[in-house]
């Protein structure tokens, strides 16, 4: 029956391997979920006369199958599992001394096997520390850049499926922290299905509920890892897992020079955002973590001038997709910053930048103007300086 399971598995391959490339998104929901919930609709191959058309397809039929035969006959497990390891080894061994593609395709038969059965093997202590065996053997090839993208999207998703109980010891450590870190750089293999399936893997790590126990002596490390390049990184789901990783050293951490940086690389983000979700995402922390009570307690002072001017920077920047959404929120941010001493000069700056815009003052620049003259006004001569100012902007802009 595994020998029946396997062959159908096969038949696969190479649709799916099209579909990678094609229809990356596809690729991803149908994998996620032929491992999961094996609904799943997928056309076998297009050189074969007929289509599986039902809701189920034949791969999720034989997923569902194996899940059966695991769960009903006793010992099934163990011995499909270290068939599955044995299989592994050979074909990955026989990989490191020359290329074959029939080596590859049983490889991603032995993952697919792994993913849909990581329910049951995670509960097993032995089984676990076989999986572990594999893959510290093999960490060179699974790291390698050279692996073909298909095989590297199975990998990743083996990683989703397994690593919040595999390389828990702490002398393991170092084998985590390098998965987590090709999953943070998936997107350089330049596949869109990788990236994707990187992120999804990543997302499952990162929210899992025992992420911050585990990593409280990482968390800077892997930070870290998540700022670097962070102007390129382009989709939502990497700003969410982000989100959470700040979250948890934010609570932990008293290294204010990480934390400016941390809050220095989401402002510059603000300049150049293409993606209105990322957007949402970045000002979201910005916003939870500029504000007085924070600054104060992480004092942060000294740092904000600068924020200001990178705020600035952004509240300038035309390439916005809904520009007036990030505007209200670039200047809830800049206003949160006026009891910390933001400058006359980028106080008008700001005023001008608004009324050449809008051509005319919006209800939240009214309320940035008088809390500025609230905080900084109290002398009659700045005063009236500064009103002479604003009137003579609206004067002309409006």
């Amino acid at each position: 029956m595994i020998s029946i399971i396997s062959f159908i598995f096969h038949l696969f391959i190479a649709r799916e391997k099209e579909l990678s490339y094609e229809k990356p998104e596809e690729f991803i929901e149908f994998q996620l979920d032929f491992c999961q919930n094996q609904v799943s609709f997928l056309i076998i191959s297009f050189n074969l006369s007929f289509y599986i058309k039902e809701k189920s397809n034949l791969k999720s039929q034989a997923a569902k199958l194996l899940e059966i035969l695991i769960d009903h006959i006793d010992g099934s497990l163990t011995i499909t599992s270290y068939g599955i390891f044995s299989i592994l080894e050979d074909n990955l061994f026989k990989l490191s001394n020359e290329i074959s593609p029939e080596a590859e395709d049983k490889i991603v038969i032995s993952l697919d096997f792994l993913s849909i059965l990581s329910y049951s093997i995670s509960r097993r202590e032995d089984l676990r520390g076989a999986v572990e065996d594999v893959f510290m053997k093999n960490m060179s090839y699974f790291s390698s850049r050279e692996i073909p993208h298909y095989l590297r999207s199975k990998v990743f998703l083996f990683y989703g499926l397994y690593m919040d109980c595999l390389f828990v010891e702490p002398e393991k450590n170092e084998i985590y922290l390098k998965i987590l870190e090709d999953l943070i750089q998936g997107e350089r293999l330049h596949s869109k299905s990788v990236e994707l399936q990187a992120l999804d893997s990543l997302n499952e790590l990162v929210f899992n509920e025992n992420f911050q126990s585990r990593n409280i002596a990482n968390l800077e490390r892997i930070l870290l890892l998540f700022l670097e390049d962070l102007n390129s990184k382009k989709h939502e789901m990497y700003f969410e897992a982000l989100e959470q990783v700040i979250k948890f050293y934010f609570e932990i951490s008293k290294n204010e020079k990480i934390m400016v940086f941390t809050l220095e690389e989401l402002i510059k983000k603000l300049e150049d955002l293409e993606n209105m979700k990322v957007s949402e995402i970045c000002l979201k922390i910005l916003m939870e973590n500029l504000i007085s009570e924070k600054i104060n307690q992480w004092k942060l002072n000294e740092y904000v001038g600068e924020f200001n001017k990178r705020l600035v920077i952004a509240f300038n920047s035309e390439k916005k997709e809904n520009l007036k959404f990030l505007d209200e929120r670039i200047l809830t941010l800049l206003t949160n910053m006026i009891p910390f001493q933001l400058n006359q000069e980028i106080f008008i700056e700001i005023v001008k930048i608004h009324v050449t815009r809008y051509r005319k003052l919006e209800e939240n620049m009214v309320r940035f103007i008088n809390n500025f003259f609230f905080y900084n006004c109290q002398n009659a001569n700045v005063y009236e300086s500064l009103t002479m100012v604003i009137k003579n902007l609206i004067f002309f802009e409006i």
